[in-house]
C-alpha cells in the first residue's frame, strides 16, 4: 500500500528531487521536469545540492539535544552540544520495524533536516512545484519494509513520489557514461558498496528487467571493526566510555574517519599511523579535575606497516572480504545464474578501497 504518496502533476511539478539518504553520507540532487521528453531524452542537466558550504555530501548524523535543537553532519559532534540526555546518532539508517522506534524516529528527524536544508539552498525549489524521490537498498524488497520508509518519509514532510532501489538509480547514472553503455547493450552490473549494504543490479538492453539485489556487508563494519577491536580493548578508553557512554557515536565517527584517511591514498604501500585522540573528540574542560588529569592525554595509534597490512588485520577480525566475495559469488550464482557479463560498474564512496 502507498500512504499518500503525491502523484506526478504536469500542471504543478516543475522540478524532481532525488534523495539518497546513505548509512554514512547523504547526498541529493535536482534538475527540471521536461513532460514532453521521453525515457533517456532529457536534455535538462542535473544540479547536485551542496549540503554542507560547497561539499555535496554530508555525514549521516544526527544529534538531538534535550531541548529539541536538531544537528546534523559533524555539527552533530561538535563538543558543545554533546550532552546528558541527547540524541546522538551516526550510521543510524537501518531497515525499519516501526514507525514509533527509536531509530526509525531518528531518522524522521534527520530527513526533516535535510529537506529543510536542500530547500533552503535551492531558491527554485517551493510548495508544491516539486516532487521527490528517494534511494533504498536493494536489499529492502519486503513491501511492508518499503511502505514503512515511505511513511516516514512522508512524515518528514517530504512530497514523495517514490522509492527506487539505489544500485538501480546508479545504473541509470553509469549508463550515461560511453565505454559503460557499450558493456550494458550485452550485460553490465553496477556494484554499489556504500556504509551499509553492498548493491547490485544487473541490466541487458535486450532484457528490459533490471535484477536488483542487496547484502549487509556495507563498509561500516570496518569502523566497527576499529572501535570494538582496537578502541575498545584499550582500558582508558574503554574505562572512559563506561563512564560516559553518550559519546560512543563520538567516537564511532572519529574510527569512521580513521578508517577514510587510511584508504585515500593512492600510494598503498604508506605506512598506516592515524591516531584517535580522546581530547580532540571530547572537550574536557568542564569535566571534573580527576577526569582531566586521566583522559587529556588518552590516545590510541593505529599502526600498520601498510594499507595491505591493515587489510589483512580486518580479514582476522571480521572476514570482511570473505563477506564481499560469497556476496559477489552468491549474486553471480542465484540472482544472475547464465547470463553473460560485459563490464562492471562501481558505485558508492567504499569502492575506494585498494582490495576491491
Amino acid at each position: 500500500m502507498d500512504y499518500l504518496l503525491v502523484k506526478p502533476d504536469k500542471n504543478r511539478h516543475r522540478y524532481v528531487v532525488g534523495i539518497d539518504f546513505g548509512h554514512g553520507e547523504t547526498s541529493a540532487a535536482w534538475c527540471e521536469l521536461e513532460w514532453d521528453k521521453s525515457a533517456g531524452k532529457r536534455e535538462s542537466i542535473h544540479h547536485d545540492v551542496e549540503l554542507i558550504g560547497n561539499l555535496k555530501v554530508i555525514p549521516s548524523a544526527i544529534n538531538i539535544t534535550p531541548d529539541g535543537r536538531c544537528y546534523i553532519g559533524e555539527d552533530a559532534f561538535h563538543s558543545d552540544c554533546i550532552m546528558d540526555g541527547a540524541k546522538m546518532r551516526v550510521g543510524f539508517k537501518q531497515c525499519p520495524k516501526e514507525i514509533e522506534g527509536e531509530s526509525e524516529q531518528l531518522m524522521i528527524a534527520y530527513m526533516r533536516s535535510i529537506y529543510a536544508r536542500i530547500i533552503e539552498k535551492v531558491d527554485k525549489l517551493q510548495k508544491g512545484n516539486h516532487i521527490v524521490y528517494i534511494a533504498r537498498p536493494s536489499g529492502w524488497t519486503d513491501e511492508r519494509t518499503k511502505c514503512l520508509y515511505q511513511r516516514m518519509a512522508l512524515e518528514a514532510g517530504i512530497p514523495l513520489g517514490g522509492l527506487t532501489s539505489e544500485s538501480r538509480a546508479a545504473i541509470f547514472y553509469a549508463i550515461n557514461r560511453d565505454e559503460f553503455k557499450k558493456n550494458v547493450l550485452q550485460g553490465g552490473i553496477v556494484f554499489d558498496l556504500g556504509s551499509s549494504t553492498l548493491d547490485f543490479t544487473y541490466l541487458n538492453f535486450d532484457d528490459p528487467d533490471p535484477i536488483d539485489h542487496g547484502y549487509p556487508c556495507g563498509a561500516s563494519i570496518i569502523e566497527q571493526a576499529i572501535f570494538e577491536q582496537l578502541l575498545l580493548k584499550d582500558n582508558v578508553f574503554s574505562d572512559f566510555l563506561k563512564k560516559y557512554p553518550m559519546y560512543k557515536d563520538a567516537f564511532l565517527f572519529e574510527c569512521r574517519k580513521k578508517k577514510e584517511a587510511i584508504y585515500n591514498t593512492s600510494d598503498t604501500n604508506l605506512r598506516v599511523k592515524e591516531k584517535i585522540e580522546l581530547a580532540r573528540i571530547v572537550n574536557l574542560d568542564s569535566f571534573p579535575e580527576e577526569d582531566i588529569d586521566k583522559y587529556e592525554d588518552v590516545a590510541l595509534t593505529l599502526k600498520f606497516s601498510n594499507v595491505n597490512k591493515f587489510n589483512e588485520w580486518l580479514e582476522q577480525v571480521c572476514h570482511y572480504k570473505t563477506d564481499i566475495k560469497n556476496a559477489i559469488r552468491n549474486y553471480l550464482n542465484q540472482w544472475i545464474r547464465g547470463k553473460k557479463v560485459y563490464g562492471v560498474y562501481l558505485a558508492g564512496g567504499a569502492t575506494r578501497m585498494n582490495f576491491l
